[in-house]
């Protein structure tokens, strides 16, 4: 009897272990479609929103290039993408996938001088929609006015045209620079330097979408890749950093010079300015700085400015520098679409460009054109 009772009494507590078990599986069941319903679907609707009206809401550029209809592989050797041609959506492109008139290959204007503005989505001007307010679009303007007014030769006329591409490292402007000298009568390649251009390269996906790699020719993560271009994070953390900086102010640490890529980078600029002047053209910088060198006005952050700048100079390249400009201007006329994301405005472009004329090539711009020069020797640099 004992027994029976013992089986008896077991039998259901372990038919209510089963039962607990159950409403244990249900509750993680439910749990987790509550997460989905509260957290994933409101988050996939703000970022849809987000991405529909990104001018109206957020002003941001993250996702204006980053489309299929933009891009393509590459036509120049060593560039992995380039933009498609005869494009005519928010920004335009030329006959050859260039921003701006368009370079000839082969004719060349009697007394003209040919200037290529290169770099990444500075040079190319994104968050400028009109072409004349870009760097290559103002300086042509600028030029053309010196040369009506008697600054410059009036039987000479100057070209700038725009070689700037969004998301091209130092690697990809190299190759753009020694493909312009060994094929196009340039006389000056004006190298629009940003700070990220040390960055792993960017590749065109079976998608046709532009992503980032995590290292040479490997594409990051899926995950990684989604947080980074979410317009939603992007919001958030434009709007929970600037409070906690308010809060706990720091010393931004060195942001870019410690990453492994910045020395071959410099190597790479190096080799850049010999190609460029080894075929007897030109060549001068423009730093732009980031939002972060405005912010911080001491410390590791300037140390990374002045680093870039000294190895110009270590070089004999003519530079302009404008962190100083900047530093004077309301940070909102520089980065109207905030400072971590570091696209000047045409208004802060424009101060850039009035150096670069007046310091630089209207100083340079009264010699013969490139093709009457004799060659350069590059001198050696250490």
């Amino acid at each position: 009897m004992l027994m029976g009772k013992v089986r008896f009494a077991t039998e259901p507590t372990h038919s209510g272990n089963q039962a607990a078990s159950v409403r244990q599986r249900q509750h993680r069941l439910f749990f987790i479609l509550l997460g989905v319903f509260v957290i994933i679907i409101p988050w996939a609707i703000g970022e849809f929103v987000l991405r529909a009206y990104q001018t109206v809401l957020l002003h941001s550029l993250e996702a204006e290039v980053s489309d299929v209809l933009y891009f393509d592989s590459g036509r120049i050797p060593g560039v992995p993408y380039q933009l498609k041609p005869d494009l005519a959506l928010r920004y335009h492109t030329n006959a050859a996938g260039w921003r701006g008139p368009l370079l000839s290959e082969t004719s060349r204007g009697k007394g003209e001088r040919r200037i290529a503005v290169v770099g990444d989505s500075i040079a190319f001007g994104l968050g400028i929609y009109g072409d004349q307010e870009t760097l290559s679009g103002q300086l042509q303007v600028l030029l053309a006015d010196a040369s009506n007014r008697g600054d410059l030769p009036s039987d000479i006329s100057y070209r700038v045209y725009n070689f700037g591409v969004p998301g091209y490292t130092a690697w990809d402007v190299h190759a753009v620079a020694k493909h312009l000298v060994e094929h196009y009568q340039v006389d000056w390649i004006v190298y629009v330097f940003c700070f990220n251009d040390f960055a792993p390269p960017h590749v065109v996906d079976q998608h046709g979408l532009l992503v980032a790699t995590e290292q040479d020719g490997e594409e990051e993560p899926l995950l990684k890749r989604w947080l980074k271009h979410s317009l939603l994070v992007r919001v958030m953390v434009n709007t929970i950093r600037p409070v906690v900086n308010k809060i706990v102010p720091v010393e931004r640490t060195d942001r870019y010079s410690s990453q492994p890529r910045w020395g071959p980078m410099k190597e790479e600029i190096r080799a850049m300015v010999a190609d460029v002047r080894r075929a007897g053209v030109s060549f001068a910088a423009v730093i732009i700085p980031m939002g972060y060198h405005i912010t911080y006005a001491s410390g590791v952050s300037v140390e990374e400015h002045q680093d870039i700048e000294l190895l110009f100079r270590s070089l004999d390249v003519p530079t302009v520098e404008v962190l100083e400009d900047y530093r004077k201007m309301n940070p909102k006329a520089v980065f109207p679409f905030g400072l971590l994301d570091g696209h000047p405005s045409p208004e802060a472009v424009g101060v850039a460009v009035r150096r670069l004329a007046a310091e630089v090539l209207q100083p340079r711009l009264v010699g013969p054109p490139a093709e009457e020069l004799p060659r350069r020797v590059q001198r050696s640099t250490t």
